[in-house]
């Protein structure tokens, strides 16, 4: 048991909570710097738009063996081509990688692809892979909050949605 000026701490198991309980956590300690603005930015991107591209080698026209992780794709909306797209195109840049990009009025989709399995493998590391399971890598929450706020904000350019009216702001975000 542990006490503070208001409330009397005790642990119970998960199962024996009700409503009204309060829970504590422990803050986590800001102890990491591995990811820069840019990489953050990117990261938040890769979440709500990115995916990973991979390929199988090919023998008489057939493919076949594993797949081999070769780089990164962003699928954004013609409507996001001189904003979000063109913010992502300038990091990878940045970065020093020569993205591609492609415009499908059909589909109504602008897609940036660039070929780098190192930049892959980071996206995997700290972001996962597949819409339905992507998933931010724990120690990224170690980061100074700036670069969490960097990444969150991608991610909200990408798959968020703000509902402004006269009494209060709503931001969703849905990565599916």
């Amino acid at each position: 048991k542990s006490y503070c000026s208001f409330a009397e701490y005790t642990w119970v198991n998960m199962n024996n909570l009700s409503v009204g309980d309060y829970l504590v956590f422990q803050k986590t300690k800001k102890t990491q710097n591995n990811l820069s603005i840019p990489d953050a930015r990117l990261l938040g991107y890769y979440l709500a738009e990115g995916n990973i591209i991979k390929e199988r080698s090919q023998v008489n026209y057939k493919k076949t063996g594993n797949q081999k992780i070769m780089g990164v794709k962003f699928s954004f909306s013609l409507d996001e081509q001189d904003t979000f797209a063109k913010e992502v195109v300038s990091l990878l840049e940045l970065k020093g990688l020569t993205p591609r990009i492609y415009l499908k009025p059909d589909k109504h989709e602008c897609c940036i692809q660039v070929y780098s399995k190192d930049l892959a493998n980071n996206m995997l590391k700290y972001g996962s892979e597949y819409s339905l399971t992507k998933t931010i890598h724990p120690s990224i929450y170690e980061e100074p909050d700036e670069i969490l706020l960097n990444i969150l904000g991608t991610a909200l350019n990408g798959d968020g949605s703000q509902d402004h009216n006269s009494h209060a702001g709503t931001i969703r975000y849905t990565p599916v």
